[in-house]
């Protein structure tokens, strides 16, 4: 008799949401996980976007922010202040992706003039203006914030630690139907809205954009990326996009000069060409680059363009299928509302609901509000339902099991309560928990103190507004809204999946 065991694993498989060509994509040869060709790293969390991220009074040239030497100086908001900063204190930012869509569609190319700054001041005493800003902020209590303190340089809490991400190619943490890279050359510093990417030292930076704007990356990043549920859209974080497969960038340079060629031709329209519609069109520039890919890959250009209609119509039945459910919803959604209805009439879910947004700005996502993106981790193996003990063990307190039933060292008690509360938010294996035991400990605390004083106040608001019968059970709906926030947020590097 077989020995070998039923695993479980959710609907969402990455064999039910995407397209059967992604899997075929993903095999061949010729492509490779981006992680082995290119850095990854999600854009800044700074703890405080308000203070970090200021707005000009007009755009600004990036090439003469953060010089050193700037003795020019212009007029910002920040939060809750307005006044002059030297230019040598500020650099351009990229902060929301709206700001690269147009009428036409998406840009291709970032632009070099920005009103959106950030706040990078240089390694010297503050002058007048900054000075005062950062009078304001620790007024606010700023430096206290558990990120802010964890970026924050030594004895300069309005110096960040980790390093811009300002690399070369910009991919958006949630796309729809469309995804590619946008031309970051002009070096703006990416929030936590983007995820930047730039290639490794032996691997042509022209091409690798290339690759990564090609059809294949749009299909095969369904494979990695997490379903949103709304009109295919998907988050792709770092860890999902270092597994994305990509077209390999190095047997791209048989054809270098014809595909740089082509993206200069994108780059003169400014334009990332969108992804197959639902009838499996293209545009023409789109056509041509996923054309000389698969003949820089050893293809005819009969195979080429035989490969690619199976892939143009194997995505147009994906999205066709996808449009179609949306579609659906949307209709019933308008339906409900104008029978003066709400998707869900449950008063405990409408109470637990308006608690949510009162309380929401006020609490902690945890753990991505205390770990800092540069944090060291290490990936934990854990049964979702572990739970560690009330109270320190005496023996063995930093051991758990895995879902295997091998036992996993991580060394402290501390790090042990910070994986059931991993757990608890709605996040699966690998788990990545800080090497830094005092760190884990901080944010196990943190999520204590912060669920204890949600359900106190919860439940106080609940029985104001519906009775203390059914209180308990808007105060449990209260906390499910923190957690599922909490999921979605993330963590440094972690991402839901």
């Amino acid at each position: 008799m077989s020995s070998a065991r039923y695993r479980p694993r959710p609907w969402r498989s990455r064999f039910l949401r995407a397209p059967a060509l992604a899997l075929q994509l993903a095999k061949r040869e010729d492509f490779v996980a981006l992680g082995s060709v290119a850095e990854v790293s999600l854009g800044l969390k700074t703890g405080a976007d308000g203070f970090f991220f200021l707005k000009a009074g007009s755009p600004q040239k990036v090439g003469e922010l953060g010089r050193p030497r700037s003795r020019s100086s212009i007029q910002v908001k920040g939060a809750s202040w307005e006044g002059q900063l030297s230019k040598g204190d500020l650099r351009g930012a990229l902060l929301n992706p709206h700001r690269l869509q147009g009428k036409r569609g998406r840009a291709f190319v970032v632009p070099s003039r920005t009103e959106d700054l950030y706040l990078s001041p240089q390694d010297r005493p503050p002058r007048v203006g900054l000075a005062d800003y950062i009078a304001v902020g620790t007024r606010k209590g700023l430096p206290s914030q558990p990120l802010v303190k964890a970026n924050g340089r030594k004895n300069r809490w309005d110096r960040q630690a980790r390093a811009p991400i300002d690399w070369r190619w910009v991919l958006p943490y949630n796309s729809a139907y469309d995804y590619g890279a946008q031309d970051n050359a002009a070096g703006l510093v990416l929030n936590g809205r983007f995820v930047g990417c730039r290639a490794r030292e032996e691997i042509d930076e022209e091409l690798l954009g290339a690759a990564l704007n090609s059809t294949f990356v749009t299909v095969t990043r369904l494979l990695e990326g997490t379903s949103t549920g709304s009109e295919g859209a998907y988050d792709v974080g770092p860890p999902a996009a270092r597994l994305t497969q990509i077209p390999d960038p190095r047997r791209l340079e048989p054809r270098r000069e014809e595909i740089l060629a082509v993206m200069d031709e994108w780059r003169e329209e400014d334009l990332i060409p969108a992804a197959p519609d639902r009838s499996g069109e293209v545009p023409e520039l789109r056509r041509r680059l996923d054309t000389l890919i698969l003949i820089a890959a050893g293809e005819s250009k009969g195979e080429a363009a035989y490969q690619l209609d199976q892939c143009y119509s194997s995505y147009a039945r994906w999205r066709s299928a996808v449009e179609d459910v949306e579609a659906r919803v949307r209709v019933n959604r308008r339906a409900l509302s104008g029978s003066g209805r709400q998707r869900s009439d449950d008063p405990i879910d409408r109470v637990a609901s308006q608690i949510w947004d009162e309380l929401s700005l006020e609490l902690p996502l945890l753990p991505s509000a205390r770990l800092a993106g540069d944090a060291e981790t290490d990936a934990v193996s854990v049964a979702g339902t572990y739970r560690a003990p009330e109270h320190e063990p005496m023996f063995e307190a930093g051991v758990l099991q895995s879902p295997n039933g091998e036992s996993v060292d991580l060394g402290s008690f501390a790090r042990v309560r910070l994986a059931d509360r991993l757990l608890r938010i709605g996040f699966r294996a690998p788990l990545l928990i800080p090497k830094d035991a005092e760190l884990a400990g901080e944010i196990a605390d943190l999520y204590d103190e912060t669920l204890k004083g949600l359900e106190q106040r919860a439940r106080a608001l609940a029985t104001a507004q519906i009775g203390s019968e059914q209180a308990a059970e808007v105060t449990e709906a209260v906390v499910r809204l923190w957690r599922h926030a909490s999921h979605a947020a993330g963590g440094g590097d972690q991402h839901p999946e």
